[in-house]
């Protein structure tokens, strides 16, 4: 998309599935990207590797993103390398699953940090920027089970729902300054993670629910943050996109 070549990207949590995946679709629609990582140093420098070898501008930052002086220096340094920014794209998560009467306190409490706490330094560093510059796009990674919810996931399925209230709110907040803010909401994608963790029952599960009989890839994501990311979405504001084959259906 033209209207995104020159554009600078944050992206938390960008060195594997559907976060290294919207890190190497921005890149090749001319965004220059800024992603965090927390622990995958040789992942993310394959990363910048790759992308810098076609002619993207990418940098990345090792940060634990429920940190949050941690992530005020990277915003800062950001925005001292590239001299603005104009997107941010919060997709730092953690699921921990149990039934609650199973779940431990710090089952809950590190699941809440990770999902919640990530999203406000990010959104707490980056907003006055876009504020100076009257302009930006703020994309939020939830997940239907924000929506329906999933047995055995009370915990993660609070937190992701707290997003769709925290896109309204944002979106309400920051729409007299130019500044679209927007969810995704994937069903299942198949990430690495998802892979190596799922056992096959469940996928088949997820399969049945689906309208369309096709697991998500990381790409399905992407796309639509890229969309969401263009000007040809200008007047989209507010919105939680479910990608998910129709599952919540």
């Amino acid at each position: 998309m033209n209207d995104l070549k020159g554009k600078v990207a944050i992206v938390s949590g960008g060195t594997r599935g559907i976060g290294k995946a919207i890190v190497k679709n921005l890149s090749q629609n001319g965004v220059k990207i800024a992603f965090s990582y927390k622990e995958q140093t040789s992942l993310a420098n394959n990363l910048v590797r790759e992308l810098s070898s076609i002619d993207g501008e990418v940098i990345s930052f090792k940060v634990n993103a429920t940190e949050f002086i941690q992530v005020s220096e990277m915003v800062k340094r950001v925005y001292q390398h590239f001299g603005k920014i104009d997107i941010l794209i919060n997709n730092v998560g953690l699921s921990l699953g149990n039934p609650v009467w199973q779940m431990s306190e710090e089952q809950w409490d590190k699941v809440m940090l990770v999902n919640l706490k990530s999203f406000y330094n990010y959104i707490r560093n980056t907003v006055p920027i876009l504020i100076k510059q009257e302009r930006g796009k703020i994309v939020n990674i939830t997940s239907v089970l924000g929506l329906r919810g999933r047995v055995g996931q009370l915990n993660y399925a609070l937190a992701k729902s707290i997003l769709v209230g925290l896109t309204k709110t944002l979106a309400r907040d920051l729409g007299r300054f130019n500044i679209n803010v927007n969810a995704i909401a994937p069903g299942y994608i198949e990430t690495e993670f998802q892979m190596e963790n799922t056992p096959e029952i469940i996928r088949k599960v997820v399969l049945d629910e689906c309208a369309i009989k096709k697991l998500g890839k990381p790409e399905d994501v992407a796309n639509l943050v890229t969309f969401l990311c263009s000007e040809k979405a200008s007047h989209i504001t507010g919105e939680i996109i479910k990608v998910d084959a129709g599952q919540y259906i």
